[in-house]
This record gives C-alpha cells, sequence and structure tokens, in this order.
C-alpha cells in the first residue's frame, strides 16, 4: 500500500486543530487505525501514541510538536498533521495551517467551544481554510445544542449538523445517524463499544425520525438554496440525488459558506468511518483549493500553480530518536526535481537532497507520492528554519505563520567549559527545530537570551538543549536593564590627563563641566561655550567622546547613565603636547567626579502592553496587572474578548506570562514595547545593586576601553 503513487486529485492533506485536551491526538490515531495504518490506535495516556512520539511529548502526555502520519482511505491518500492544542505553542499550529488545504476543528462536547476553538476557528478564516468541525468526546456528555449555537456565532459559515449524535436506550453514546448514507437513507451507524472501530447499521428508532427528517431537509435545501442548477428541480422534487447533494455540498465547505458537524467519541473509537469519508468528499485536494500565493523577492504576487515548477514549504524539522535531525515539507506544485538541488527561495541557497520519504509518526518508508498535496520528509540536509520556502530557483516566497510575539524570557549559563563551547552551536540547531524561538544576546551580561511565546514554550526548547544537544545550562530571568541618572546639579567638574618626562610635559589636557539632570527620555546632551581661543575647537569632540565612555557605568552599580546635560565651560591645553585623546580622558574624568559627586538615582524601564483575554476574566486580569504595580491605560470590552492597555514595569514582566496565564487557564496574550525610564521604588534599590553584573567594576579599576577581549562582567 506504501508502494502506491497517488495523484493530486486523489490527495487531502489536512491538520486536526483545537482547544487543548479536545482529543485531537486521539482522535488521530483512531483514524490512522481504522484506515489500516495501524493495528491498534495508540494512545497519549499509555505513551504509546504515534503522533505524541517525541521523549517529551511521551513524558508530559501531550502533543508538544506537530505529527505526521500518512494513510489510505478507499484510493486517497490521507495526510494528517496533528497540532498542539496548547496556545504556549501555537506557532506550531500556524505553521501547520500555513501548509494544508484543510482543517479538521476538534471541539471537546463536555467544554463547548473554548478559546483555543475561537483561535483556530479565526485562523482558518484568515488563511480562507475550509473546516470541517468535529465534536470530540460525546461520551462525556455535554448540551450539544448549545454548542452548535456558540459555533455559529464564530464562524462566518452556516453550521451544518451532517450527523445526530445516537443515545441507546440506557443515555450511552452509542454512534451517530448519518443524515447522508451511500444508498440515500439515514441510518444508525451503532458502533462496539470495546473500541474495535467497528459499528453496524440499522433502521432509525422511531424517537429520532422527526429530528432526522427535519435535519435531512435542512442540508438539502442549504445546498439548493446555494447553487442556482439545484434549486430547480428541488423545488420540483423535494430532494436531491446524493452525489449532487454530495457536490454541492463541496464547494459550499470550500469556498467556507458551510461548516459541517461530525460527532465522535475517540476513546471507544466511534465515528471515525464518517470522518473519513468526509475528508475524501468535503475537503479539497491540492487541485480543488484555491492556488496559494507567494512573493516574488520584490514584493510582487505569484499565484503557486500545482502544475508549476517544484515548490514545497518546510513545516517542520525534528531530531528522530538517534538524535538526527530531519525535514518535513509539504510540496506545493511539480515533484522534486531529480538531480536533488533545492534552492532556499529567499537566500538562494543551494542543498542537495537525493532521498525523501512518507512518514507516519517517527516510522518511514520511501516516498512514492512527491506531486501536490504531498507530505515528504528528508534526513538530507537542509539549513532553513520551518516556514522557508523551497524550489529550482530563488523567489516565489510563501507565507507563513503569523507567530505571537514572545512574551517570557531565559537568560542562559553554561555549566562547563564544554557546555559553554558548544552553546552557541546548539543554539543555531534549535533555532532550525523552532521557527518561533528568538536568541539574541544580552545587553548587560553578553550571555544568550531564549525567548518564546511563553514558560511552557521556553521550557521544551530547554529540554531539546539539555536532552537531546546535550549542553547543560542554568536558565534565569534575564537581568533588568536598569539606568543612573544623575540626582543634583553640579558645576566645574573638573578632569585632568597630565603625562611628563622629566621636568617636560609629554600629554595634557584639561577642561571644566557643568552637569545637569535631564529627562532619562533625554540620553546624554553635550554642548561647549568654551571659545576656540580657549580651547581650539578640535579638543570639544574628544571630549564629549570621554563624556560618552562615562556614562557607561554610573557610580550606584555600575549601570549606564542616562538623563545627563553636559556644558563643556572651560580647558586648557598645551600648544605642543596636547591631543585629542588627553582630552578624552580629561572629559571622561571630569564626568566621573561630577556624577561622584552628585550621586545617581536607579531608574527601572517600563513597558506599553496590550493583553488581550476572554472577557469574563476581565477581574483577574486586571487584578493580576494591579498586583505587577502595572497601570491601566485604557480597556476595550467585546462580546467574548477583552483587550486592555497598560504599562507595567519589566522586573515585574518578566514573570507575567506565567501569571497571566495562571488566571486566565492559558488564554491569554500579551504584546509589549519599550516605553520609558522611572525611579526605582527604594524597597528595590538593594536588590538591583546586589544583582547588578557590574558590582565592583569601577572599585576594581576597570574601564571599559581596559577589558580583555571576551571580558563577560
Amino acid at each position: 500500500m506504501g508502494k502506491k503513487a497517488f495523484g493530486p486529485d486523489k490527495t487531502r492533506t489536512l491538520a486536526l486543530a483545537g482547544h487543548r485536551s479536545s482529543g485531537k491526538t486521539s482522535l488521530a490515531e483512531v483514524l490512522l487505525y481504522v484506515a489500516g495504518g495501524t493495528r491498534q490506535p495508540g494512545r497519549v495516556d499509555d505513551r504509546s501514541s504515534l503522533f505524541d512520539h517525541q521523549p517529551a511529548e511521551r513524558r508530559r502526555g501531550m502533543t508538544l510538536e506537530l505529527g505526521f502520519a500518512w494513510m489510505a482511505w478507499k484510493g486517497h491518500l490521507l495526510n494528517l498533521v496533528d497540532t498542539p492544542g496548547s496556545e504556549g505553542l501555537s506557532h506550531n499550529r500556524s505553521l501547520a495551517l500555513s501548509g494544508v488545504d484543510g482543517a479538521l476543528v476538534v471541539i471537546s462536547a463536555p467544554d463547548g467551544i473554548e478559546y483555543g476553538t475561537e483561535r483556530v476557528l479565526s485562523e482558518t478564516r484568515t488563511k480562507g481554510l475550509p473546516v470541517v468541525a468535529v465534536v470530540n468526546r460525546m461520551d462525556r456528555g455535554g448540551d450539544q445544542k448549545a454548542l452548535l449555537e456558540a459555533l455559529e456565532e464564530v464562524v462566518d459559515a452556516r453550521v451544518l449538523p451532517l450527523q445526530i449524535p445516537f443515545f441507546d436506550d440506557e443515555g450511552t453514546f452509542s454512534g451517530v445517524i448519518s443524515l447522508l448514507q451511500p444508498d440515500g437513507e439515514p441510518r444508525v451507524l451503532r458502533y462496539d463499544l470495546s473500541g474495535s472501530g467497528r459499528f453496524s447499521p440499522e433502521p432509525i428508532p422511531d424517537r429520532y425520525r422527526n429530528a432526522v427528517a427535519s435535519a435531512r431537509e435542512r442540508i438539502v435545501e442549504t445546498v439548493a438554496l446555494a447553487h442556482d442548477e439545484l434549486l430547480e428541480e428541488y423545488l420540483e422534487y423535494l430532494e436531491l440525488p446524493l452525489e449532487k447533494i454530495t457536490a454541492g455540498l463541496a464547494r459550499m465547505v470550500w469556498d467556507r459558506k458551510v461548516v459541517p458537524v461530525l460527532y465522535s467519541a475517540a476513546s471507544v473509537a466511534i465515528g471515525a468511518q464518517p470522518i473519513l469519508e468526509a475528508i475524501t468528499s468535503l475537503l479539497p485536494s491540492p487541485l480543488d483549493r484555491r492556488a496559494p500565493i507567494g512573493r516574488d523577492l520584490d514584493g510582487s504576487p505569484n499565484p503557486i500553480l500545482p502544475d508549476g515548477p517544484f515548490t514545497a514549504q518546510l513545516l517542520a524539522s525534528a531530531l528522530d530518536g538517534e538524535g538526527d535531525l530531519y525535514h518535513v515539507l509539504r510540496v506545493w506544485s511539480g515533484e522534486p526535481p531529480r538531480a536533488g538541488g533545492l534552492v532556499n527561495a529567499r537566500t538562494g541557497d543551494r542543498s542537495r537532497v537525493q532521498k525523501f520519504y512518507q512518514i507516519r509518526g517517527p516510522r518511514r518508508t520511501t516516498a512514492t507520492t512527491r506531486g501536490p498535496g504531498a507530505i515528504i520528509a528528508t534526513w538530507d540536509p537542509l539549513e532553513a528554519r520551518p516556514g522557508s520556502t523551497f524550489g529550482v530557483h530563488t523567489g516565489r516566497v510563501l507565507p507563513f505563520g503569523p507567530f505571537d510575539p514572545p512574551m517570557m524570557s531565559y537568560l542562559l549559563t553554561p555549566l562547563t567549559k564544554r557546555d559553554e563551547d558548544l552553546l552557541e552551536d546548539a543554539l543555531n540547531r534549535l533555532r532550525l527545530l523552532d521557527a518561533a524561538l528568538e536568541i539574541t544576546e544580552d545587553s548587560l551580561t553578553r550571555g544568550f537570551v531564549l525567548a518564546g511565546q511563553g514558560q511552557m514554550h521556553l521550557d521544551h526548547a530547554l529540554e531539546v538543549l539539555r536532552g537531546a544537544l546535550d549542553v547543560q545550562v542554568a536558565s534565569a530571568l534575564p537581568p533588568v536593564p536598569y539606568r543612573e541618572t544623575p540626582t543634583a546639579p553640579v558645576r566645574r567638574a573638573h578632569g585632568v590627563h597630565r603625562r611628563a618626562h622629566g621636568e617636560l610635559v609629554a600629554e595634557y589636557g584639561e577642561c571644566w563641566l557643568d552637569v545637569v539632570p535631564k529627562s532619562p527620555q533625554d540620553g546624554i546632551r553635550f554642548e561647549s561655550t568654551v571659545g576656540g581661543e580657549e580651547l581650539p575647537d578640535r579638543f570639544v569632540p574628544p571630549i564629549n567622546d570621554g563624556i560618552r565612555e562615562a556614562t557607561q557605568h554610573g557610580p550606584t552599580a555600575g549601570y549606564p547613565v542616562v538623563g545627563v546635560g553636559v556644558r563643556c565651560v572651560g580647558g586648557e591645553y598645551d600648544m605642543l603636547s596636547s591631543e585629542g585623546e588627553h582630552f578624552r580622558r580629561a572629559g571622561a574624568r571630569a564626568l566621573r567626579a561630577a556624577l561622584k559627586k552628585s550621586g545617581t538615582d536607579l531608574l527601572e524601564p517600563w513597558c506599553s502592553v496590550r493583553v488581550e483575554a476572554a472577557a469574563d476574566e476581565v477581574g483577574p486580569v486586571l487584578s493580576e496587572i494591579g498586583s505587577c504595580r502595572g497601570r491601566i491605560l485604557d480597556m476595550e470590552v467585546g462580546r467574548r474578548t477583552v483587550r486592555i492597555d497598560s504599562q507595567l514595569p519589566y522586573r515585574e514582566l518578566r514573570t507575567f506570562s506565567p501569571r497571566l496565564q495562571a488566571v486566565t487557564g492559558g488564554r491569554g496574550r500579551f504584546t509589549t514595547t519599550h516605553s520609558h525610564y522611572e525611579k526605582l521604588p527604594r524597597e528595590f534599590v538593594r536588590e538591583a545593586i546586589t544583582e547588578s553584573p557590574y558590582r565592583g567594576l569601577e572599585s576594581n579599576g576597570i574601564r571599559p576601553r581596559d577589558r580583555e577581549p571576551g571580558y563577560n562582567p
């Protein structure tokens, strides 16, 4: 079966997405089992899932990365991409939705339309993806009428159930009533509750007949009213042939006019066969969907047609059980060149790729289907991050994402010299595995900072770094980039640089400065009122250079100094021996003397923060902002969501992400930008001095220009 090649018209490539714990992975396992891909369905709770096969996923019992599997179903190739439900890993879901032709949105029956469900539906709408909704966990109960009404509110389409949940005489969910059976007659599909996935068609019980007639009539009317060629036939016969209903419904799904609804209980393998049928009949093939729009390097649009030259998108990079890096691509057009030369469409870098595989969890087999819609993997090197476009030449870059911005960061410290030597290469490899990680250098310590979408995202990245990449690091919150500012004016601060050889002056520069506090936003302001006769103009810029050097470290804790107005009010020079370097040193000494005399206050950075959360969580979110010393600037409360604009000190913002997740059940998000500096409250000053990476720098006589290469305080 794995050796058969499928054409694009017989290929379906889709993502399973939804709120966490809605049963996406369990449903994917059942679909794979019923389609004959496995001998029994894997289970998340006993760590046997093929989709959640990474060590960290099995330890945590949850999906952390994209899971891939192919299966054959009635002459079709189905490529399933399982996505994480946690909003802290939403970047992986965004990548998956950028690389598929449709989505199976899984909804938990007892929990209804949750925040993650709304975000998935919003993203599919933005990307123009057709959707089939599956209400899972039907064996756990739930208000189906309320669920459908809520679903209707959040999708920009008509919600159309294609089934009615079937409960036996004891009230146990035992199957579904299929309203679009091949013979045209609705049937109860009663399942064996042992989890075998087997079912038997049965007649409709009398208690369901009215509901069935009404639901089927709604389907037929919906299709007929949307297609002029079918409406006349329907008005004459009050019925339509099944093939016309299915074809008309499929076009409506492709155009996002309808969201069909199916029911399942993955824990007992109920509902898989109708879902597989819906995938093949209602979701588009690569030939049916609207062509994705690539962008040439000059920004002009360029549709990617299935019969065009080879174009593929890198959906994921991962480490296999042996620690080897492999890459998973979605083919959009053409087939990979036989010579194996794949070109990064943005950079022009060429990679030699010879072997492609179809993957089913950790298992692989040689790929025979490599055309549009195919999901193929390679263990050959591809130096690119997920989301990158590959083709046969530069240009035609496909969009992906967008990702939520980072909400939390860790400062990394290698534990041994070996770890220090390996850390940079390991972080570069980690960047290839995760497109949403940001790796920067801390301005204070010069250490590496790892930034991600939240604590879960970062903790997972650290697991990979310490485990598969075998580099041991300590992680801590990044230091706060405090600043210092003078507290009082100082008049005629004196600085002099003099060096003599015997009785002769060899080096000489002298200046006097007036220093006044300014707003922190003003930075360093310098001017000179000294006339050219007293001090030649060529010596004024070096004084300015020395002043700026001296502001790199303040006297209180060594933090950079801001908010300083400096005026050069006097100077002396020697016509024969003075040079610019002498006045640079004199200027630095004069400003250090002024700052020492004035003393400095510590300033802390504040950030503008926009928080988005569910409307019913506005109270806890406001309380959490207040507990972080935050200030509310504006608030907009909608029917389902709330947006809060505020300001928070960076010191508290470093831990705001997990606190926000705790009070919003993982649903809150925020974006942030630097706003301004304010005086640090007295109760935090001792901590800021004690934790300063520059502590003792000045007392040890070390100046920035005196450091050895690679010095890291």
